[in-house]
């Protein structure tokens, strides 16, 4: 049998008191071609699904937003300045 896609989701749910909460959740799919290890492929989906989570959870909470201040899509912001995104 041949893999030829993989799927992740990540989800975070953030306390922010007064009995309220925040979710944020992402699911990215891929698709694999011949030669494309598939561990390595979803350890990079994971990367990327976490930071875009955590990206959008940084938008109204402060706390998160000095840890996602240098990453963007999962990659560093050097990175993609120099890809020129």
């Amino acid at each position: 049998m041949k893999l030829n896609s993989i799927a992740v989701t990540y989800g975070r749910k953030v306390n922010l008191g007064d009995y309220n909460s925040q979710h944020v959740e992402i699911t990215l799919w891929a698709d694999l071609e011949d030669g494309d290890d598939p561990e390595l492929a979803t350890s990079g989906l994971r990367q990327m699904a976490r930071h875009q989570v955590m990206n959008e959870l940084a938008r109204t909470n402060a706390k998160l937003a000095a840890e996602v201040k240098d990453v963007f899509m999962g990659l560093p912001v050097a990175v993609r300045e120099e890809m020129e995104i």
